[in-house]
């Protein structure tokens, strides 16, 4: 990969619920219930972030499918285009495993777009700054009542 080179990762996440505990102490013959905070319909986002630290966000209220993604790609390499017309000669694209990430329709069309692609292995989250956004939004932004959101 040439020095001056941009890498994109792509990931998408999901709001459903702002109640992040799902399960609490209690007394012994008390109902252990755990109220929820549900976002209805869910938010899904989908992120784009490069080495550069430009960041490029959709929200939406549907589940994200190939199409949703290629849409996404496609505005993203439209604002891209505008910000730089050269962009797609220096730029790579690192996506996860995801099923409709790696259908042949959105690979042809991120072809199709100048993308040059590589596809991490299975549960590469770590890899992905993309989850450092989810988290932020899940564990600070979105956590009204500041609830452990993780296992540490």
């Amino acid at each position: 990969m040439q020095t001056d080179a941009r890498l994109f990762t792509i990931d998408e996440s999901w709001i459903n619920d702002l109640s992040w505990n799902q399960r609490q102490w209690h007394t012994r013959g008390t109902r252990n219930s755990v109220s929820k905070k549900k976002v209805s319909p869910r938010l899904s986002l989908l992120v784009a972030i490069d080495s550069h630290g430009s960041m490029y966000m959709s929200m939406t209220q549907v589940n994200t499918d190939h199409d949703i993604f290629q849409l996404f790609i496609t505005h993203l390499a439209d604002k891209l285009n505008s910000e730089d017309p050269g962009w797609a000669n220096s730029t790579y694209w690192l996506i996860d495993g995801a099923k409709y990430h790696k259908a042949k329709e959105t690979l042809d069309k991120m072809k199709a777009l100048g993308f040059r692609v590589v596809v991490m292995g299975p549960y590469g989250f770590l890899a992905s700054p993309c989850e450092m956004v989810f988290g932020f939004l899940k564990q600070i932004d979105l956590n009204l009542d500041n609830r452990k959101t993780g296992k540490k």
